[in-house]
C-alpha cells in the first residue's frame, strides 16, 4: 500500500559572522544551507575539552563550538546504536517505528529526513557505518533501503580499524583500503563536497570511532595509564584495572584522531568558501560509561552512557551561545529540517529548537528516554557496581527535567532519582528515600503521561521492527514513501476508452487513488466528459464537440475506436462520473473551460453529486484557482500551469499541488521551486513502464498519473521487491 503524509557565492576564504553573532553567508538569508553532520559513535559528551574533560584536547571541535551552539544537555534517546540512528532519521521513538534493539530494519513507512531535503532539491550522501539494515556484516545496502540518500559509500556496521576500512562503493564494489577507517571516510567527505557545484547538500559522516577497539593509529598513543584522571564515579577497582586504563587511553586517543579529521573538514569548508553556508552538526549516537557507576559502554541511563553532544555551527545559529536548554536525539530532524527551510513532516514528533540555536530561550521542560527495551528480566549485575540497586538490567524508561533524573525499570521500581543541580556525577541516588517520596511520585507521574501520550506500552514489551529487509513499496531511494497518490489519467485509458465509465470503473477495480476526467460543456449548457475539443479521435462522430447538445453527444459510439466490445459506450455526463466514483475514488477536474459561469456550474454538480472533499479541482489560472477556492473550499487544487515560470503565481494563490511535465524536468531549478513554494509535486505522463518510473522517482514525486494506473502500482511493487 502506498503510504500517505501529511505532510554558495565565494567571496573570501573565511567564514562570515554578521553584526549580531549569527553565522551567515553573504547570499540572500533565503538561499538553503548546506548540511554537514558528523556523527562519530560511541562519543560520550564528557569527552570534550570544551565540555571539561581534563584529559582529553579536542581545539578543532573547541574552535566549532565557539563559533556556535553547544549544548551542555543533550541525551541519546535510546543508548544504543541502531536505536539512535533510527530515532535521528525519523525523529519518532523506538517504541512507535519498532527499531528497539540493533540488526533490524527500519520499516518502510518512516519518512525521513534525508528523504524530505532529497524531495526540496538537495543532494544527499552519506559515508560509513549504517547499521539500519539487519545483521549483515560489513553488509552493502541497497539504494531502496538508503532512506533518501542518494550517494552512499560505506557499509551496514562492524568496525575493523586500525586494520583498514572495509568499504562499498555507491554501486556495490567492496574495497579494502588500508588506511584508518577514520582517515579514509575524511577522504571521502571531502571529495564529494568537492563534486558538489550546484543544488545544496547534505553529507552525513558516520565514523566508527571512538567505539571499540580502543586502538588508535600510532601517532595519536599519547596517553598513559598513570597519567588518567578519572572521573569521581569510578570504582577504585576498575581505576587499578590495567586493561580499563588501557581502554580508557585508546579510547582518548581516537578521540583526538577525530578531532584532527573535524580540522581537516573545516579547513577544507574555510578554503572552498563553502563554510559560509554550510550547517555543521557534531553528535553522536550515545556515550560509553567506561568504568563510571561500575558500568561499561553504553544502554544506561546514566549520563556518561545517556549524554551527548550537540555542538552546531552555520546559517541560523548565533556564535559563542552555551545552552542548558534540553535535547535528545529525536529533536535533530525537526530543529536540522527547520535550518534548511523544509518542510516538517507532522509524523516527526520531535521538538524544532531551531529558536535556541537562534540564541532564544527555550523552555523544554523534559527529555524521555528509553533503553534495553527488549530485556524482559533482570540480567545479573556488572562487577564493581557503586550501588547495585541504581544500574538497571532490564527495560527501562527515563525522564529527565531541568533538575532531576528519574529511571523506572519494567516492574515499575524506581531504580534512579537524581538531583543533577547538585549531583552532576550522580553519585548519590535519591530513589525510593522517605524524604523524596513527593517528588518521586510527581515524577513518575509525569513519565507515565509521556508515556500514554506517545503511545509507549511499557512496562508492557514493545513490538520489534523487521527482522528481515522489507523495502519501500513504491520505488527506489525511498522516493516512493513520498507519493500518496496514483491518478488515473482519462480513467485506465490504456485498458479501456478514455473518458467513459468503463475507464473509470476500471481505474476504481486497479486500485488507482483518483482518475482524471476532462470537463466541457454542451451547446445546450450541459457539462459531459471528453479531451479532445473535437469528437473525431474518440467517437464516431464529427465536428466540435461544444457545438452538439448533450443528448446528441450522448448518441456517438465512444468505444469502438478503441476495440469494438466497448461499442456502447457512451459520452457521459459529469454528473455520471461523479456519482460512479463518489465513496470509491477521488475525481480530478481537468477544466477545460473558464468563465465563472462555468465554474459555478462545475461546483454546484460536485455538491449535488459527488464530495468536495474528495474533489481536486485541476486550475489553469490564477483567476481560476481564486474563483474556485471561493465556491469549493473544501476541495484541494492542482496547478495545471501553462508553463513553469508560472510556479510563483499558482503557488502563490494557494495551490496545494502542481504538475509538473517530465519534459520540463530537464531544468533541475524547477523542483526545488515547487518543493520550497510548499507545494506538493504532479508529474505527468507515464505509462507506468519500469523505465519512466525510475526516471520520475528521484524528483520525490507526491502523485504520479499514468494512463495505465494498474501497471504503475505493479511497477512500483515490483522494484520495491527487486532490492529486497
Amino acid at each position: 500500500m502506498l503510504n500517505r503524509w501529511i505532510v554558495r557565492i565565494v567571496l573570501v576564504a573565511l567564514p562570515l559572522l554578521d553584526l549580531t553573532g549569527t553565522w551567515c553567508c553573504a547570499e540572500e538569508a533565503s538561499q538553503q544551507p548546506n548540511l554537514l553532520i558528523l556523527f562519530p559513535d560511541q562519543w560520550r559528551r564528557q569527552a570534550f575539552s570544551c565540555y571539561g574533560d581534563p584529559n582529553v584536547k579536542t581545539p578543532n571541535i573547541d574552535r566549532l563550538a565557539a563559533q556556535g551552539v553547544r549544548f551542555n544537555r543533550c541525551y541519546a534517546t535510546n543508548p544504543v546504536c541502531s536505536p539512535a540512528r533510527a530515532i535521528f532519521l525519523t525523529s519518532r521513538y523506538g517504541h512507535q517505528t519498532g527499531l528497539i534493539q540493533n540488526n533490524l530494519f527500519l520499516p518502510p513507512q518512516e519518512i525521513t529526513f534525508p528523504e524530505v531535503l532529497a524531495g526540496s532539491g538537495y543532494t544527499t550522501g552519506y559515508i560509513g557505518k549504517w547499521h539500519l539494515d539487519g545483521p549483515a556484516k560489513p553488509g552493502f545496502v541497497p539504494q531502496l533501503r538508503r532512506q533518501g540518500y542518494q550517494w552512499f559509500e560505506g557499509f551496514n556496521r562492524g568496525h575493523w580499524f586500525p586494520t583498514g576500512a572495509r568499504y562499498f562503493t555507491n554501486q556495490g564494489k567492496l574495497t579494502n583500503p588500508k588506511v584508518f577507517e577514520s582517515i579514509y571516510q575524511t577522504d571521502l567527505a571531502i571529495d564529494f563536497m568537492k563534486r558538489q557545484k550546484t543544488n545544496p547538500f547534505l553529507l552525513f559522516v558516520s565514523y566508527g570511532t571512538p567505539h571499540t577497539p580502543y586502538r588508535p593509529p600510532a601517532k595519536y598513543e599519547r596517553f598513559k595509564p598513570a597519567d588518567l584522571t578519572w572521573r569521581p564515579n569510578v570504582p577504585a577497582k576498575i581505576r587499578n584495572s590495567p586493561l580499563y586504563s588501557k581502554h580508557l587511553s585508546g579510547y582518548y586517543g581516537l578521540c583526538e584522531l577525530l578531532d584532527h579529521e573535524t580540522g581537516r573538514l573545516m579547513s577544507f569548508l574555510d578554503e572552498s568558501g563553502l563554510a559560509k553556508n554550510t550547517v555543521v552538526m557534531i553528535s553522536s549516537d550515545h556515550g560509553d560509561a567506561h568504568g563510571s557507576h561500575g558500568l561499561h559502554h553504553k544502554g544506561q541511563p546514566e549520563e556518561e552512557s545517556l549524554g551527548i553532544p550537540w555542538i552546531i555551527r552555520g546559517p541560523g545559529v548565533k556564535s559563542g551561545v552555551v545552552t542548558e536548554t534540553l535535547a535528545g536525539t529525536i529533536d535533530f530532524a525537526p530543529t536540522l529540517l527547520s535550518l534548511c527551510r523544509a518542510e516538517i513532516p507532522d509524523r516527526m514528533v520531535g521538538r524544532n529548537l531551531a529558536p535556541a540555536l537562534a540564541g532564544e530561550e527555550m523552555n523544554v521542560p523534559w527529555v524521555y528516554t528509553q533503553g534495553r527495551m527488549t530485556t524482559a528480566q533482570e540480567r545479573p549485575q556488572t562487577e564493581g557496581n557503586l550501588n547495585s540497586r541504581r544500574n538497571i538490567q532490564a527495560a527501562w524508561r527515563a525522564l529527565v527535567t531541568p533538575r532531576y533524573k528519574l529511571a523506572v525499570d519494567n516492574r515499575e521500581n524506581v531504580r534512579l532519582l537524581i538531583d543533577l543541580e547538585k549531583d552532576r556525577y550522580e553519585i548519590k541516588n535519591l530513589a525510593n528515600q522517605p524524604e523524596h517520596a513527593a517528588l518521586q511520585k510527581r515524577l513518575w507521574k509525569q513519565l507515565k503521561s509521556i508515556g500514554q501520550q506517545t503511545r509507549d506500552p511499557f512496562p508492557n514489551p514493545v513490538a520489534r521492527a523487521p527482522a528481515k529487509p522489507v523495502a519501500k513499496a513504491a520505488g527506489p531511494a525511498s522516493s516512493a514513501s513520498r507519493v500518496s497518490q496514483i491518478v488515473a489519467h482519462r480513467g485506465a485509458a490504456t485498458e479501456r476508452p478514455e473518458n467513459t465509465l468503463a475507464a473509470l470503473r476500471r481505474a476504481i477495480e486497479v486500485g488507482a487513488t483518483a482518475t482524471e476526467v476532462d470537463v466541457r460543456t454542451s451547446q445546450d449548457g450541459k457539462l459531459f466528459l471528453l479531451h479532445d475539443a473535437t469528437l473525431d479521435r474518440t467517437t464516431s462522430g464529427k465536428g466540435t464537440a461544444t457545438e452538439l447538445t448533450l443528448a446528441k453527444l450522448k448518441q456517438l459510439d465512444a468505444g469502438s475506436w478503441f476495440d469494438p466490445k466497448y461499442r456502447d459506450q457512451r459520452i457521459p455526463a459529469l454528473s455520471e462520473a461523479l456519482t460512479l466514483c463518489r465513496g470509491k475514488i477521488d475525481v480530478l477536474l481537468d477544466l477545460k473551460e473558464q468563465g465563472e459561469s462555468y465554474a459555478k456550474q462545475v461546483a454546484e454538480e460536485v455538491r449535488k453529486f459527488g464530495d468536495p472533499k474528495k474533489t481536486i479541482v485541476g486550475v489553469r489560472s490564477v483567476e481560476q484557482a481564486k474563483l474556485f477556492r471561493s465556491l469549493l473550499p473544501e476541495a484541494r487544487q492542482l496547478g495545471l500551469i501553462p508553463d513553469p515560470q508560472a510556479i510563483p503565481s499558482f503557488s502563490q494563490a494557494g495551490v496545494e499541488m502542481i504538475r509538473l511535465w517530465p519534459r520540463w524536468l530537464e531544468d533541475k531549478t524547477l523542483v526545488p521551486q515547487v518543493k520550497k513554494a510548499g507545494v506538493k509535486l504532479h508529474l505527468n505522463g507515464t505509462t507506468g513502464v519500469s523505465e519512466e518510473v525510475l526516471q520520475l522517482l528521484p524528483y520525490q514525486p507526491d502523485s504520479i498519473s499514468s494512463d495505465d494506473p494498474g501497471k504503475l502500482l505493479r511497477t512500483l511493487q515490483q522494484i520495491g521487491s527487486s532490492e529486497q
